[in-house]
């Protein structure tokens, strides 16, 4: 049986690179005590998120695929070290019943931001509302109301206010109480994802959600309905997030060409 390499110190100490695939762990992944393996899983349009977990903890196993019964296909990565899972545990991680026993771990600031992009990839959704309104909202789910609370907390000391709700079980369908977070409005949508994304690279990000601020930013300034709050974390997304200013530079260069 081959023995696949890997990183067995990643989840040590807290890095950019740990604590955003603890954010993933946290919201779409499980971790077995008695077996020590470690899993993701992910529709398969979000492979891409797999593939750079397996770079970043330097794991030299493979990514699975799979279908479901209905059709739904998946992928999936798997690492086995029981002293990995360990200290997954050490750094808050609950031993069992993960869904409804969710801690927010305590992280230094330096890696908050990567947690919460963790997190928000895995249970969060990134909507452009048009018509009328023309804003982003963002919405996280989670089923322990404690971890919801005190991520509501640590985003409002950080200046982003969210509103919370409660699902009742047996609506759309759910066996369990749920719990959303969703931005209060367009000015929250814009600085969560800028805090989120500003100083990181494409190793540690989700593309499809991403994608989904970065158009929003480059058609930011064809909308009648602006705000100056708003406008000045527009312009932050320009000055510190390459992609969007490297798309910029060439729309330029694209128009002094046609002129």
């Amino acid at each position: 049986m081959i023995r696949h390499t890997v990183d067995e110190n990643f989840f040590k100490t807290w890095t950019r690179e740990s604590a955003w695939t603890y954010g993933w762990l946290l919201t779409d992944g499980s971790v077995e005590e008695k077996s020590g393996q470690i899993r993701v899983m992910l529709k398969s349009i979000d492979r891409d998120v797999l593939e750079k977990m397996k770079h970043v903890m330097l794991f030299s196993g493979p990514i699975y695929d799979g279908e479901q019964r209905d059709g739904r296909k998946f992928s999936y990565l798997r690492v086995c070290r029981k002293g990995m899972a360990e200290d997954l545990f050490s750094l808050g991680m609950a031993r069992t019943d993960k869904t409804f026993n969710t801690v927010l771990p305590d992280v230094p600031d330096k890696v908050f931001w990567d947690l919460m992009r963790g997190i928000f990839e895995g249970d969060g959704s990134i909507r452009h509302r048009t018509g009328n309104t023309n804003v982003l909202e963002i919405t996280i789910a989670g089923a322990t109301k404690q971890f919801m609370y005190d991520l509501q907390s640590a985003l409002e000391r950080r200046g982003i206010f969210m509103r919370m709700y409660t699902r009742k079980p047996g609506v759309s369908g759910s066996k369990h109480e749920m719990h959303t977070l969703t931005t209060r409005s367009n000015e929250d949508a814009l600085r969560l994802c800028y805090f989120m994304y500003a100083n990181t690279n494409e190793t540690i990000r989700m593309n499809r959600k991403f994608n989904v601020y970065v158009n929003y930013i480059r058609d930011y300034y064809d909308r009648k309905r602006r705000s100056a709050s708003c406008g000045e974390l527009v312009e932050l997304a320009y000055q510190n997030i390459p992609e969007i200013s490297e798309m910029d530079a060439v729309s330029n260069r694209l128009l002094s060409e046609v002129v």
